[in-house]
């Protein structure tokens, strides 16, 4: 697999992820009356020479920020769910490649090195 085909690979990774979330909000959606917008909407993956760059603010902080957490109502545990969002999109990231650099660059954004 050549340098860009693997770009394109990782980038895909995420862009599965966007619509996979995008396609349980439509399914929310059905149900009520007020719908609730993309919850994607401020998702950017940038592709450059070396890696893809995930950046995010708003709405996709919620499910991809190292930082986002939630409680649970009944047990009061707390989940970390951008942990846990990332766990699962770094197992089809070693997929592409076992070598790959992954770092959350900070709060709101993290990269994908080759």
């Amino acid at each position: 697999m050549t340098q860009t085909q693997k770009l394109k690979a990782i980038a895909a990774v995420f862009e599965d992820y966007l619509a996979e979330q995008r396609a349980l909000n439509d399914l929310i959606n059905e149900d009520l009356t007020y719908k609730m917008s993309d919850p994607m909407a401020d998702v950017r993956i940038n592709i450059h020479d070396n890696r893809v760059e995930v950046t995010f603010d708003g709405a996709g902080y919620d499910q991809l920020s190292c930082e986002s957490t939630v409680a649970d109502p009944f047990s009061g545990r707390i989940h970390y769910v951008g942990d846990e969002t990332q766990e699962k999109l770094t197992k089809e990231l070693r997929k592409i490649d076992p070598d790959l650099y992954i770092e959350n660059i900070n709060s709101w954004s993290f990269g994908v090195w080759l």
